[in-house]
């Protein structure tokens, strides 16, 4: 027999958006682009080297830290080399959660480059993308289904074919090129993931579905 839809609710995580993952009141972008994430095939870190290398002749001065670890670092440290930007790209290492916000508060743009592995694994839900909007910082990420859940195109940062290092690079060049725009994407992606992923909102989402499953 089927299941009635009707009876399911869909409900995200919630993140701490009000004392953990939240702006700096003296913004401090030390970095261009931060990656924060295990270096896995899904998490696309590829594609974000390759757009590096794109990008190196017209930025010969663009820095990328990468914050993580796994077992694709090996490989992606030779794709460095390969392309020529190992200079510009400094892989930093897993870091304690703690100290995660700070790497996102340093950086220009965060860049969540994810893609869908060989094996079909794909992000569940764009989490680093709400921290990130969380801490106030543009954020740039691919076109999966996971992130356009948390960033909406031109409204909250901005989206990029996934998979593609050109059109990444293209994005990277917008908001390198656009200092208003990179602020108003940080100003109004922070206010939407508070609004949608703060844990005060997404309890009191919680205690709704459950309060629903009782009375039904």
């Amino acid at each position: 027999m089927g299941w009635n839809t009707g009876h399911v609710s869909v409900q995200s995580m919630g993140v701490d958006l009000g004392t953990r993952f939240i702006p700096e009141t003296r913004p401090r972008k030390e970095t261009d682009l931060v990656f924060v994430g295990r270096l896995v095939e899904k998490k696309g870190v590829k594609t974000l080297i390759e757009a590096i290398a794109y990008l190196k002749a017209e930025y010969p001065a663009l820095r990328l830290r990468i914050v993580g670890d796994g077992p694709e670092k090996p490989s992606l440290l030779n794709l460095a080399a390969e392309l020529n930007v190992g200079q510009q790209i400094d892989f930093i290492g897993a870091k304690p959660n703690k100290l995660v916000p700070a790497y996102y508060r340093s950086a220009r743009i965060v860049i969540v480059p994810s893609v869908v592995a060989s094996d079909g694994d794909q992000e569940g839900l764009g989490l680093v993308a709400v921290e990130a909007l969380g801490c106030g910082c543009a954020t740039i990420v691919s076109d999966l289904p996971a992130l356009r859940d948390v960033v909406t195109d031109g409204e909250t940062g901005l989206v990029f074919q996934s998979g593609s290092s050109s059109d990444l690079a293209e994005k990277i060049k917008r908001l390198l090129a656009d200092d208003a725009l990179l602020e108003r994407l940080a100003r109004d992606g922070r206010n939407y993931v508070v609004e949608h992923f703060d844990w005060k909102h997404v309890g009191n989402r919680y205690r709704e579905i459950i309060k629903n499953c009782i009375a039904n």
